[in-house]
């Protein structure tokens, strides 16, 4: 097989596995994970329940394996544009920060929900798991080292920044789930890590 056709096939069941984690979020949000079939997702995606099959062992599945690569690619992608704004480190972590609870704004709360029961599973079995798949991480502990080194960090060592930041963004993902999604998770987080950052960082 040429390289042309391989590269051709492996773009083709990518784009099947975001198809169908796109219907999934869809339908789920929707209408509640228990009401959703792996038919209706795959006939969502417009795909067979053969080739859902191919990329995943059950509904449960997409959670595990897909909510850390969105994650990723929703916050890279937001990244991304804002390297282009020039921002300052402060200002740039802020908005990384923001975009996480604006991707579990998009996906829900009941996907959400379900991906933290996965992984808190999962770390039981490899600790260590959630911070390995969380790939942007690397971007927030750039801004920190910046800010480090312009003296502008209130507390020390550096990695308690990091680890502080984490606790709020985990903390708050968590009071949203428990509370059913109740309150407007963007808001609240965006006025909480604003409040936050005046402690470990001076603007």
């Amino acid at each position: 097989m040429s390289m042309e056709k391989t590269n051709k096939r492996e773009k083709q069941k990518a784009a099947t596995k975001i198809a169908l984690f796109k219907a999934a979020t869809a339908l789920i949000k929707k209408n509640g994970f228990d009401k959703v079939s792996v038919r209706d997702i795959a006939n969502a995606a417009d795909v067979t329940t053969g080739a859902f099959y191919v990329h995943f062992r059950s509904k449960e599945d997409i959670v595990s394996q897909v909510f850390y690569e969105n994650l990723n690619d929703y916050i890279m992608h937001s990244i991304s544009s804002l390297d282009q704004e020039h921002l300052d480190p402060a200002d740039h972590l802020i908005a990384i920060l923001i975009a996480e609870f604006k991707f579990a704004n998009t996906i829900g709360v009941e996907l959400t929900t379900l991906a933290y029961i996965t992984n808190f599973t999962a770390n039981m079995t490899i600790p260590g798991s959630h911070f390995e798949k969380r790939r942007f991480v690397t971007s927030i502990q750039q801004d920190i080292e910046q800010l480090e080194g312009q003296k502008r960090l209130l507390i020390q060592p550096a990695n308690e920044v990091l680890f502080d930041l984490s606790s709020m963004i985990r903390g708050i993902m968590a009071t949203w789930c428990f509370a059913n999604g109740d309150f407007d998770i963007v808001d609240h987080g965006t006025i909480t890590i604003n409040r936050l950052i005046k402690t470990l960082i001076r603007k």
